[in-house]
């Protein structure tokens, strides 16, 4: 009555939801390594930057010190670049605390006692290759678990048969032989039918149709969140790669900015706040370089992971844009 190939058919499509787990598991591995990994380099990052803001400060402290001996400013303005320097000391304690403890959760992840030096650093492509009406046209054929939701209602199909089935009489060949003298042997047909099997069979065809509904409905439904975070995602990326040229394009002027509050000073022109003001900028720019190119990243590997490609995202690190 179909239960032989209904079995073998949910013994195969059992086989394919195991491969497609597996997929999805190293998908996730994948992802986990790629946020450990540039959460790092971020961290570096944003250290650095610290380390930079504190040598500054001093210098401007130092500079300020001595002008005060001089004459040339207040115990208040030299203060000021004092209060100044001590802040930027604290970002940086917290900066290295954060680079400690990013850097362990890598070795943890990796499983090693230390890690070499990373050479892949933070990125940002110009240019993207494929655009978000091609990833969400595409998705479906990608993603395990889209795969994995679809082998679910198609085993929830093969169940519905499989319960069907066993509604129907089953037929068998028999046969015997026995090895006395006789050499007696019969052959046949049988078939079985449980008239009162205990089991209300209709009502596991009706439970097996539910459980089909259901899964339909749960595909739908996760298409739909999945389409979400691919345009959203998508939207991420394309903003963190404007914000880029935009950081680029105006650190040029923060650092000029920072050149002329430092010499209206010596000149006794500007005050010790713009030139503070100013250091800061610089600071803070550098800072969001670093941040934008980490958000960029992981808008990256979201979108592809989502998509079901995730295991194409070191093409994005080779690309010559």
């Amino acid at each position: 009555g179909g239960v032989t190939t209904a079995t073998k058919n949910i013994a195969h499509l059992n086989a394919e939801r195991s491969e497609l787990n597996s997929k999805q598991q190293q998908d996730i591995q994948r992802f986990e390594m790629i946020q450990s990994y540039f959460n790092v380099q971020l961290q570096q990052q944003l250290f650095a930057s610290s380390q930079f803001n504190l040598t500054s400060m001093q210098k401007h402290y130092d500079n300020a010190l001595k002008l005060e001996q001089a004459g040339f400013i207040s115990k208040g303005q030299r203060m000021q670049f004092e209060v100044a320097r001590n802040n930027a000391q604290r970002v940086n304690q917290n900066a290295f605390s954060n680079l400690q403890s990013s850097q362990f959760h890598l070795k943890n992840l990796l499983n090693q006692s230390s890690i070499e030096k990373l050479t892949t650093p933070l990125f940002v492509n110009r240019e993207q290759s494929q655009s978000v009406q091609q990833l969400l046209a595409s998705y479906s054929e990608s993603s395990s678990l889209v795969k994995k939701l679809q082998t679910d209602t198609q085993l929830a199909n093969e169940n519905i048969k499989l319960q069907s089935a066993s509604k129907k009489p089953t037929l068998f060949a028999f046969g015997e032989y026995s090895l006395d003298s006789d050499q007696n042997w019969i052959v046949g047909v049988a078939a079985r039918y449980n008239l009162f099997s205990g089991l209300d069979k209709n009502k596991n065809v009706q439970a097996a149709q539910l459980q089909k509904q259901a899964t339909e409905l749960l595909t739908a439904r996760t298409q739909q969140e999945i389409e979400n975070i691919i345009y959203k995602s998508y939207s991420e990326l394309h903003s963190a790669q404007q914000n880029n040229q935009l950081l680029q394009n105006n650190e040029p002027a923060v650092m000029e900015n920072l050149r002329i509050q430092q010499l209206s000073f010596k000149e006794e022109m500007g005050t010790a706040t713009q030139v503070i003001d100013a250091q800061n900028q610089l600071s803070i720019l550098k800072a969001e370089k670093a941040l934008n190119s980490y958000k960029y990243i992981m808008s990256l590997a979201t979108l592809l992971q989502s998509h079901g490609s995730l295991e194409q995202f070191q093409n994005y690190i080779h690309q010559s844009n």
